[in-house]
């Protein structure tokens, strides 16, 4: 009797064992993934805003990548960007597990051990820790890529890069045209009160010094195509200047490892040869005003 007790008791114990149900509170687990995947969408929001704050950095040197170490940072972008891209299809497939999660949870308070929402839970853990796992890997090694990127167009391209200000060029080819606007205005006036001069001169000796005269006459013609040559000098930096604003409007900088940078040389060098046409202009006009004046007195 006792013996078929014992055997009586064992076999309730493991029938008990064998029925017993495991659960899972679904608002619980629920509550973790939310968490998890605010999480992961936290830090590769993150890692995608440095480095695209870098990129956009460095998009704006606009450079023409034809130097080893602008190749190379080309290359490291590439690189950079196929990482992300791992790390946003990671993102991608887990936010699409959790939407099955939350469909074959709808409606259940719990999930019970030995159903086939048991089993789905089971496989969305293992998505999400694998997830987990390769977006950490990912994201540090993307974050070393980023360092060594940043360190390298920090310290090895944009040392070597020239800069320049839009706006102050502007200002400057403007400062330029208003200067020989002035002069334009101003020289007739002074031609005009030589010539009054002149005319003076050629009445009082047109008959004792007709040569002297003439010379007189040749120097005020020189004067008058001197305004001629000032006049074309502002045409030409008008034009400079006009170029200049409509090819650069909404342009901020121009960096000399840009293909734009060769625009700008040839317009500084436009703008320094039309300053030394206008040097020479000057000096011409200085020559003119000595040899009037050295005609006249040997008249007296």
């Amino acid at each position: 009797m006792k013996l078929m007790k014992k055997i009586v008791i064992l076999s309730i114990l493991i029938f008990s064992l064998f029925s017993c149900k495991f659960y899972y509170n679904s608002s619980d687990i629920n509550s973790k993934l939310k968490s998890s995947l605010d999480n992961i969408g936290l830090n590769c929001d993150k890692l995608s805003g440095q480095i695209n704050s870098y990129q956009s950095e460095y998009l704006k040197l606009n450079c023409d990548n034809s130097t080893s170490e602008q190749k190379k940072a080309l290359s490291m972008f590439q690189e950079i960007s196929i990482s992300l891209n791992e790390i946003g299809s990671i993102r991608k497939k887990t936010n699409a597990e959790y939407d099955k999660f939350l469909a074959y949870t709808k409606g259940k308070d719990k999930i019970q051990s030995g159903t086939t929402e048991w089993k789905s839970f089971k496989n969305t853990k293992k998505e999400f820790k694998s997830a987990l796992k390769s977006i950490q890997k990912t994201g540090n090694k993307t974050v070393i890529q980023a360092e060594e990127l940043n360190k390298l167009v920090s310290e090895q391209i944009a040392p070597k890069i020239q800069k320049c200000v839009v706006a102050d060029y502007k200002k400057s080819i403007k400062s330029a045209v208003d200067s020989l606007s002035k002069l334009e205005q101003d020289l007739p006036l002074k031609i005009n009160e030589y010539t009054n001069k002149i005319n003076l001169v050629l009445k009082t000796f047109q008959l004792s010094f007709p040569e002297k005269c003439q010379d007189l006459n040749t120097e005020l013609a020189k004067m008058k195509d001197v305004s001629k040559e000032l006049s074309s000098i502002l045409i030409k930096v008008n034009g400079i200047n006009r170029d200049f604003s409509s090819k650069t409007k909404g342009v901020e900088y121009i960096y000399s490892c840009s293909s734009d940078w060769n625009y700008v040389m040839k317009v500084e060098q436009e703008i320094k040869n039309e300053q030394s046409n206008l040097n020479n202009l000057k000096m011409k006009m200085q020559g003119i005003q000595n040899q009037i004046q050295t005609i006249v007195s040997q008249m007296k």
